[in-house]
């Protein structure tokens, strides 16, 4: 058993000393863990739709610098919208504007529903939020400044209840070859 007083280092152990503690360091404790638990991006942007409304005509950009060709990045895209959205699924195109000046486009389609009607991604009340991988260990091989932009390809002006689009790149570690 140990003999403890207020000033010995192993004051800890005794139990008035003990719920100090507790209310005292624990919650710093459990803030930096949690803080440590969240995703690190290299490149994180997010644009929102007034009034949850996507217009055709409005193309959403994010521009990305790249500053070495070396880095393998995943892109990801997060797609915010309510529960009144009126379709299973939602078409993108996606263009990327490379520093040399030439575009690539691509047509995208995420399921934001199954077949059953049940809401794919991270719902809560009547937000969902769906995650899709673009591209995994994408490769830049020309440093500079790369502009990605995200159109509503559903052919109809407005696009209800699409709350924001967000772009995001996560630094991939590739494992060396032996």
């Amino acid at each position: 058993m140990f003999v403890t007083t207020e000033h010995s280092p192993f004051s800890i152990l005794y139990p008035r000393n003990a719920c100090f503690f507790m209310k005292k360091y624990i919650p710093f404790l459990l803030l930096i863990l949690l803080a440590s638990c969240q995703e690190s991006f290299y490149f994180s942007e997010s644009k929102t739709f007034d009034q949850g409304a996507w217009v055709y005509q409005d193309s959403v950009d994010f521009e990305v610098t790249i500053p070495d060709t070396t880095t393998f990045f995943d892109l990801v895209l997060d797609l915010e919208h309510t529960t009144s959205y009126p379709y299973q699924n939602i078409y993108l195109y996606i263009h990327t504007l490379f520093p040399t000046g030439e575009r690539y486009g691509k047509q995208v389609n995420i399921d934001l529903a199954d077949k059953t009607g049940q809401w794919q991604g991270d719902c809560s009340g009547e937000v969902c939020n769906v995650r899709v991988d673009l591209q995994r260990s994408a490769y830049f091989n020309k440093m500079g400044v790369y502009t990605f932009t995200v159109k509503q390809f559903m052919r109809m002006d407005t696009l209800q209840s699409i709350q924001s689009v967000a772009l995001r790149l996560r630094e991939k570690q590739i494992p060396a070859e032996e």
